[in-house]
């Protein structure tokens, strides 16, 4: 079994999708994944990262992880990123995958001049981000369109 992070292609989309079923019911229609594809990659200063594991002496990959990083140029000029999609397959946590794939976001987020990360997460979720070095800071809110 060998872990690398790779850049989105796609086809690593479809998995993708499946694999972020465990933190959002949000489902596209499959005949839109290439134009979703797409617009995801033509996004500027957005940022993905698959994890995947080698299986098969390598002839096979298995999409086990995936995060992505949108950066916002505020007002004053500052930079924030926003840590989106964090997940990673039930039957391969514990293993350093998640910090893995959050490593690489943070360290994109550094190389691009953020002062600010921000992230949404599951209460249960909350000690994993606060190993990293993440704090709470007020409430998230959402409105569900």
């Amino acid at each position: 079994m060998g872990i690398q992070l790779k850049p989105i292609e796609e086809k690593y989309l479809s998995e993708i999708i499946i694999l972020l079923q465990l933190i959002s019911n949000f489902y596209p229609k499959k005949t839109n994944y290439k134009s979703i594809l797409k617009l995801f990659l033509n996004q500027k200063y957005v940022f993905g990262v698959v994890a995947i594991d080698s299986i098969n002496n390598g002839n096979t990959e298995k999409v086990i992880g995936f995060g992505s990083l949108h950066l916002s140029r505020k007002i004053r000029g500052g930079i924030i990123g926003f840590i989106e999609e964090i997940a990673v397959l039930e039957n391969y946590r514990g293993r350093g995958i998640g910090k893995l794939i959050m490593q690489e976001l943070i360290d994109n987020a550094r190389n691009e001049n953020c002062y600010k990360l921000v992230l949404e997460c599951r209460g249960e979720k909350k000690f994993f981000y606060e190993k990293l070095g993440f704090n709470c800071s007020g409430y998230s809110m959402s409105l569900i369109l």
